[in-house]
């Protein structure tokens, strides 16, 4: 039994020892074909050849119109766009002008603002109706409407429609109810000349000349006597209270 185990022993250390010297044998293999590998000289080989893409072409904004066409949600799905021009305000008629007066404090005219409406002085920078009057020069009136200078000769603004006189009624003429009083007038005749009379007051002394008065200068009605002042502008008409 000794004998085998023994035996069986130095098979044993006879295979290893074959091993190890085996293991020994390819190792030394390699690293004589690792020295040999790394002795050799490297071969010098064709450059890499690069491939440059072409350039991206330009962008343009009709490029993607078919796509905008089919997004539901997108502004430039209508291609058709349609511009409303809001049309331009209609400019009122002009303030007419009767008359200009200037009692020392600077020039005021006499403007209303349609045909049968109230006469009344404005100076520069005064509101009448839809029109600021911005100046008032020799040539004419600078007016201000929706922020655009407005100027007029005073022949542009100048009431030149006749004033129609009323025909007196009949007093035979039947009347279907009874007649309003009729208002007081200051007009008064000398000889075939209608005189108007002074109009509103421009002072404690001093009122206006009515449109359409033909009244001669130095004519005096009611305490007042009419004045026609030669100003740089023009005559300037008033009446003047009689002292």
């Amino acid at each position: 039994m000794t004998r085998r185990l023994l035996a069986l022993n130095l098979l044993l250390v006879v295979l290893i020892g074959a091993a190890c010297w085996r293991m020994r044998v390819v190792w030394l293999e390699q690293e004589r074909a690792s020295a040999q590998f790394f002795a050799r000289p490297a071969a010098a080989g064709d450059p890499p050849v690069v491939l440059i893409p072409e350039p991206p072409k330009q962008v343009m904004a009709m490029s993607y119109l078919e796509v905008a066409q089919q997004l539901m949600f997108s502004r430039d799905r209508n291609p058709t766009v349609i511009v409303e021009v809001e049309a331009p305000k209609p400019m009122p008629a002009l303030p007419l002008y009767y008359g200009m007066i200037n009692l020392g404090d600077g020039p005021k005219v006499v403007l209303a603002g349609s045909r049968g409406a109230g006469q009344r002085s404005y100076r520069a920078g005064q509101q009448i109706g839809d029109f600021k009057l911005l100046a008032i020069e020799p040539t004419g009136l600078v007016f201000e409407w929706d922020g655009k200078r407005v100027p007029a000769s005073y022949a542009q603004l100048k009431d030149t429609q006749p004033v129609t006189p009323q025909p007196p009624r009949s007093a035979t003429t039947p009347s279907s109810g009874p007649q309003p009083p009729k208002p007081a007038t200051s007009a008064t005749s000398i000889g075939s000349q209608q005189i108007s009379g002074p109009g509103e007051s421009a002072g404690s002394d001093r009122r206006m000349c009515q449109a359409g008065d033909t009244s001669p200068e130095g004519a005096v009605v009611n305490g007042f006597r009419k004045v026609l002042a030669a100003t740089p502008f023009g005559k300037s008409c008033y009446w003047e209270k009689v002292r």
